[in-house]
């Protein structure tokens, strides 16, 4: 019997150290808080969810405790209700409003039309190519 409940407790410390999590809890504390997987090999997937309607981001490079290097955000909330996706060309200038469903590169300044949704966008600079369906009636 001794030897079962020290082989559960050994199992259930063994599942928390999988997960590099800067709280204890599911709570929000800061800004700062992130939850990921190490480099173990045969980790299982890594399930990304909130509760609230807020967008998802993803750092790279990122340094401990800090938010730098924004490379993709997954909008959703008051302005962006359909999930677009946007892939940032630039960390510290990143798209803050995608112009269709999936939108690579920079925050774009002219060209987008209010029928761009479904499709990819793609831009740099002032250049912007937008490649999906536009919806007739």
């Amino acid at each position: 019997m001794k030897k079962l409940t020290l082989l559960a407790i050994i199992c259930q410390i063994a599942s928390l150290t999988l997960a590099q999590v800067s709280t204890l809890s599911n709570t929000f504390f800061a800004p700062t808080d992130y939850i990921g997987w190490d480099a173990t090999p045969g980790s299982p997937p890594l399930h990304i969810k909130t509760e609230l309607n807020q967008p998802i981001r993803f750092y790279t490079n990122a340094g401990a405790g800090s938010l730098n290097n924004l490379r993709m955000t997954i909008f959703s909330g008051a302005t962006q209700t359909r999930g677009e996706v946007a892939i940032h060309l630039n960390p510290t200038a990143p798209i803050t409003s995608p112009v269709s469903m999936l939108h690579i590169g920079q925050a774009s300044g002219s060209g987008s039309r209010t029928w761009m949704e479904v499709g990819t966008t793609y831009t740099e600079e002032l250049d912007l190519m937008y490649v999906g369906i536009k919806n007739v009636i």
